[in-house]
């Protein structure tokens, strides 16, 4: 019976979801920076990862983003006292948790959604969703590059709009939510 109570009191504790995605958000944060070139290459040689070998950890630093904007969205909901929905899809849970998306933050939270879902953990999804493989490129080319012409040729070039700072902006915004519902 304790077992249960213990439980129930964490599934429906507002803070115990806020927390876990205060957690996933600083171990993104960490993965973030480790990925500096200079950094990188350290990590790389000290994790023996074998000659010319480095951690490509963009994938993961999106998944770690994702899981980090879907707890404090469900945050949101068990302090609004609303059923938390088991589903990853981050656009919808915003939604719910009431948090306004534009054309940008809807691509973005998409692409999150991916990396929660198959991106961050497998290198293709589930066989009968071959298509979120080129619908989730349409999105990172749309969302994540500028491009820049040069002679004929469009350049991609990153833009930075998952970098830290970018993601860091999403979550403060779901912060703020949370703490005024919270208050």
């Amino acid at each position: 019976m304790k077992q249960m109570n213990f439980f129930s009191l964490r599934k429906n504790s507002p803070l115990s979801w806020y927390n876990k995605s205060c957690d996933l958000r600083a171990s993104s944060g960490a993965l973030w920076f480790s990925m500096k070139n200079e950094l990188l290459k350290k990590i790389s040689s000290e994790l023996n990862l074998g000659k010319g070998r480095s951690a490509n950890t963009w994938a993961v630093y999106l998944m770690l983003c994702g899981l980090s904007l879907e707890l404090i969205y469900k945050a949101i909901l068990v302090v609004k006292k609303q059923q938390v929905s088991t589903k990853h899809t981050l656009k919808n849970l915003a939604d719910l948790a009431g948090i306004h998306s534009d054309r940008r933050k809807e691509d973005l939270l998409a692409i999150l959604t991916e990396a929660i879902i198959w991106d961050g953990k497998y290198p293709v999804p589930r066989d009968e969703q071959q298509g979120k493989m080129v619908e989730l490129s349409k999105i990172e080319n749309r969302s994540l590059f500028d491009y820049v012409e040069w002679k004929s040729l469009k350049i991609p070039r990153p833009n930075n709009e998952l970098g830290w700072d970018s993601f860091n902006n999403l979550w403060t915004e779901a912060n703020e939510v949370f703490w005024r519902y919270r208050s």
